[in-house]
């Protein structure tokens, strides 16, 4: 037995692990879906296998634990929580932040697009469903920003049922951006979105946790945790395709891909990986959570956080940024002797550049405020007469030569001698002022306002039917209605909207505007009233008639933005359109005309994807609308050529028309003229107006 003694113990080595895998518990929660994609990479590509770590996910739902309460009590080791545990820690239980995925809150309250509820005022009375308090922290803490008193709010728990809100049984539903919308779209069913964030309130979500006891006892098998689980989400957000493939395959078999590719494109938004690390925790940030929390009484203060962070309590390897720091400090101290012999003997040469560099820009700041005091209201800040004028003049121009919709929105205070009579000329002002103020945060860069006299402005809407241009008056009625203003309680203010005419000039839009203000104002003030277009023949270019010829459109140098690529795919988009114009007008056979629409419809889809995996990169604020309108072009194109590539309708030159006019009119020059071309200013750091 002895000459096979070292065989038997070497074989008995071969056949045992040098290190047995550490077993953990991740608790989700909610059930699978694309929200957990990084956790379930990690697991599937061996990253907390290399850990030496053996992952068990358990998922979650309306029905399952409390998340926390099972890390706490042991039954799991880490949990995906929100910005909630902050309460946790302080009623003094000892949990543990270690990485947030979402830098952004993605709740949001969502109402038919045929409400009346605009902003958060509106909700006042309405039905409204909402979580537990701590999960719609977010929700709750804009309504009290916005002064609303929660009593005043008809509240209901929610069912989780978007059918609630589709059946009219609820008038908003608190939601997930990454999730209920793509339900409603699918649906035919239009929304709005009141966004927490565009009212200042920035949470954290999908918040990684553990509990205090852990990380003392093993804090490196912790950070490997970590560390192997953000590898994941960096696969799974670089490769979403994979990881959607993976979560059908393994995890929700029933969850339709269009929607789980819809919530990786909306859950990349909240993590923002271009811009931050994945996982990113900010102390100051949790501080204004907490602070927050207390305000709303969920939580009591003071607030102390000590110990709440993982990364407090980790330690940094300096290494590295010592020998990196004394090879900074030999050179600095090299080229700081050289520098110091250069800086005496050009000394002079930068006293001369610096005192021009001064005139310079004195005449600069010279030039700017006469241009200011040229073409500003000095009152409100807005465009003043002869300055609305040029512009209005070139965009109507415009509109003519391309066969543009273009609209003028006329609006005036209400009783405002009385204001100025009571109040005296001083609060007028401020009234004015803050009027102009509040119209003009929420017009597009492509708008233009001006004062027109006394407490009467003019809005023109670039590539904006008379029924949008009425639908956005609404709106900045009803914003105006519920401010506040120094010594003055409210005011309101009525308007009156027209829309260009073939051969209008500025006084024609201002004169049939001005009817429809006067009509408002017999109608008791406080309202929207709009002149239609006559049926006499004199509506805008390309209104009237059925010849498609009259939309085609010709690429000119004054469509270019200057952004190589998004210029080119334009510019691609003009000619496919004009390819169909052209198949129609000769007569060619209607598949050829049938496959360069279709073709052109797949373009413009390609075209929206680009060009919103640009705007991510660049951070551009108004992504979200922007993709919206994608979303609602591209539905509207399709569902039309669904009809045809079905056979279930023919294919009819007027039908054809139809959509070649809505492509070319709708889609080119509408959309790309104006949101297009606000995105290309932005990309090239022009000033919005």
């Amino acid at each position: 037995m002895r000459p096979f003694a070292p065989l038997f113990i070497g074989l008995t080595l071969w056949l045992t692990p040098a290190a047995a895998e550490q077993t953990v518990r991740l608790q989700l929660r909610w059930m699978h879906q694309f929200q957990f994609a990084g956790y379930y990479v990690a697991l599937e590509k061996g990253y907390y296998r290399e850990a030496g770590l053996d992952v068990q996910i358990a998922e979650g739902g309306a029905q399952a634990p409390n998340p926390v309460q099972d890390v706490l009590d042991g039954k799991a080791d880490f949990a995906i929580t929100n910005s909630g545990l902050v309460i946790e820690r302080l009623a003094g239980k000892p949990v543990v932040a270690l990485a947030a995925i979402m830098q952004t809150s993605p709740l949001v309250w969502l109402v038919r697009g045929d409400s009346n509820i605009y902003v958060p005022h509106d909700l006042i009375g309405k039905r409204i469903m909402l979580t537990p308090q701590a999960d719609s922290a977010e929700l709750l803490t804009m309504l009290r920003q916005e002064g609303i008193d929660s009593d005043l709010l008809h509240t209901l728990p929610t069912r989780y049922r978007i059918d609630d809100l589709i059946d009219g049984k609820v008038d908003a539903l608190n939601a997930y951006t990454s999730n209920e919308p793509y339900y409603l779209r699918k649906k035919g069913v239009p929304f709005r979105a009141i966004s927490p964030r565009e009212y200042g309130v920035n949470f954290y979500s999908d918040v990684l946790m553990t509990r205090e006891a852990l990380v003392r006892s093993d804090p490196q098998m912790v950070r490997a945790f970590i560390q192997a689980s953000l590898r994941g989400w960096a696969d799974a957000l670089a490769h979403p395709e994979e990881a959607i493939a993976l979560i059908r395959r393994d995890y929700a078999p029933d969850k339709e891909i269009d929607h789980l590719r819809f919530e990786a494109a909306a859950l990349r938004k909240l993590i923002m990986p271009e811009l931050v690390q994945l996982g990113h925790m900010n102390p100051g940030r949790w501080d204004y959570i907490a602070q927050n929390y207390v305000a709303l009484g969920m939580a009591r203060g003071p607030v102390a956080l000590d110990g709440f962070l993982f990364n407090s309590n980790g330690e940094t390897d300096y290494s590295l940024a010592y020998r990196v720091g004394g090879a900074a400090f030999l050179l600095i101290a090299l080229f700081g002797a050289l520098a110091l012999r250069y800086a005496k003997l050009s000394r002079t040469l930068k006293e001369e550049a610096a005192l021009r560099q001064a005139r310079e820009q004195e005449l600069r700041d010279s030039n700017a405020a006469l241009e200011k005091l040229a073409t500003e209201d000095r009152l409100t800040g807005l465009w003043n007469r002869h300055k609305f004028e040029a512009f209005a003049a070139a965009e109507i121009g415009r509109a003519h030569r391309y066969g543009l919709e273009l609209a003028l929105v006329i609006f005036d205070i209400d009783h405002f001698k009385r204001v100025n009579d009571i109040y005296g000329h001083q609060a007028g002002d401020l009234v004015l002022a803050g009027v102009s103020r509040l119209v003009r945060e929420h017009l597009r860069d492509s708008d233009g306002i001006g004062r027109w006299g006394g407490e009467e402005f003019l809005i023109l809407t670039p590539s904006t039917d008379v029924h949008e241009a009425a639908a956005l008056a609404e709106k900045l009625r009803r914003l105006i209605a519920i401010e506040s203003f120094p010594e003055i309680d409210s005011v309101t203010a009525s308007f009156g909207v027209s829309g260009l005419r073939r051969g209008d000039v500025l006084e024609h839009l201002v004169q049939r505007a001005d009817r429809a203000l006067y009509r408002a104002k017999e109608c008791g003030r406080n309202r929207v009233e709009i002149i239609e277009d006559e049926a006499d023949g004199s509506g805008p270019p390309g209104s009237h008639g059925s010849r498609i010829s009259a939309l085609r459109l010709g690429w000119n140098d004054s469509f270019a933005f200057g952004i190589p690529e998004l210029d080119r795919e334009h510019r691609q988009l003009f000619e496919l359109a004009n390819s169909v114009i052209h198949a129609i007008e000769h007569d060619e056979p209607h598949e050829v005309a049938r496959q360069r629409l279709i073709r052109l419809v797949e373009e413009f889809s390609e075209h929206c994807r680009n060009e919103e995996n640009d705007m991510a990169a660049a951070c551009y604020p108004g992504r979200e609308d922007h993709i919206a309108a994608h979303r609602a072009l591209r539905a509207q194109a399709e569902r039309m050529i669904a009809e045809w590539r079905s056979g279930e309708a023919g294919l009819s030159e007027a039908g054809l028309g139809e959509l070649v006019t809505f492509m070319v009119r709708n889609v080119i020059a509408r959309h790309i003229m104006t949101a297009d071309r606000a995105y290309a200013m932005y990309r090239l750091g022009c000033a919005p107006r």
